[in-house]
């Protein structure tokens, strides 16, 4: 992992919500001006395959009905069990701001499930979502800062 990786913060996707990738030309994707020298942080994820650090990705996230797509470079890529985890970084600041929130969404998603499964029977959206900020949303740092707290 590069010396600058380490420093850089992921957000970790949910592993029992779908998160589709496909690598992309490098040619396709120009970072914008205003993104050169800023850490806009990242996304920690799993992946059934290594995929090779500086590939470029477009990330399809889908979570209560809505659908979004990001891009970004991959940094790392290292062996996780039967599996491989895979630390994207954002190369646009829009992206990088739009999938915290996703990720905010795909985290209060998760939550509601565990919760649901746990408690045997359902909870609503707006319910879960109301726990989970009172709960988490403070430990859900801006990417560069830091990761969600373990119960989200």
């Amino acid at each position: 992992m590069p010396a600058n990786a380490m420093k850089r913060r992921y957000m970790r996707h949910p592993r029992n919500l779908p998160l589709v990738f496909r690598t992309i030309p490098r040619e396709f994707v120009q970072a914008p001006e205003s993104s050169q020298g800023q850490d806009l942080g990242g996304l920690r994820f799993e992946a059934l395959c290594p995929v090779p650090p500086g590939a470029v990705l477009e990330l399809t996230i889908s979570v209560c009905g809505e659908t979004q797509t990001f891009r970004g470079t991959v940094h790392w890529s290292r062996p996780l069990g039967r599996h491989f985890e895979v630390g994207l970084c954002f190369t646009d600041p829009d992206d990088a701001f739009r999938a915290r929130m996703v990720e905010q969404v795909c985290h209060i998603e998760a939550y509601r499930q565990r919760r649901s499964r746990r408690g045997g029977r359902s909870i609503g959206v707006e319910q879960a979502a109301r726990t989970w900020i009172r709960r988490y949303a403070m430990a859900f740092s801006p990417l560069s800062q830091g990761e969600p707290a373990r119960g989200s």
